[in-house]
């Protein structure tokens, strides 16, 4: 059986501007309705702090050293800090396990003062308050942008 050509150009027709008024009701509704997921997602959203803490991730240390102990202060951006890692996974708490391992008492103490987003000209001010907490040993932790001038 054969189908008329007027029949079949209307079908087609109306084939055809079914379809564009679908794409066009699809783009309409996100347009209006639609929230884009934020480009920066940050997991976890939480990370360890305890409240009498100085620095954004690690344990609160007093604020004059204790006699017979080594303070090592580490400085940083998010590498640093151990964004992504659990607590007693960045590479701060790592180098305190293993400088430890060999004594009863905990004799060297490690103090993360890693930032997210910190570069070069920001950690200036970090080096000053852990020289002013009685840090012995400072290690300054640099990445290939933290030279990079940033914005804020």
């Amino acid at each position: 059986m054969k189908i008329p050509f007027k029949t079949f150009f209307v079908n087609f027709l109306l084939l055809v501007f079914g379809l564009i008024s679908a794409f066009l009701l699809v783009e309409i509704y996100l347009r209006f309705f639609y929230k884009e997921p934020s480009p920066w997602l940050d997991r976890p959203q939480y990370y360890y702090a305890h409240s009498l803490s100085t620095t954004f991730q690690d344990y609160p240390y007093p604020e004059k050293k204790e006699k017979g102990k080594y303070r090592i202060a580490v400085i940083g951006d998010s590498f640093t800090f151990g964004a992504y890692v659990q607590f007693f996974d960045a590479f701060p708490k790592k180098l305190e396990t293993i400088l430890n391992l060999n004594s009863r008492e905990k004799k060297v103490e490690v103090i993360n003062y890693g930032v997210p987003g910190y570069s070069t000209s920001h950690e200036v001010s970090l080096v000053k308050k852990a020289i002013q907490d009685g840090a012995d040993l400072v290690i300054v932790q640099l990445t290939l942008n933290d030279p990079e001038l940033k914005p804020y």
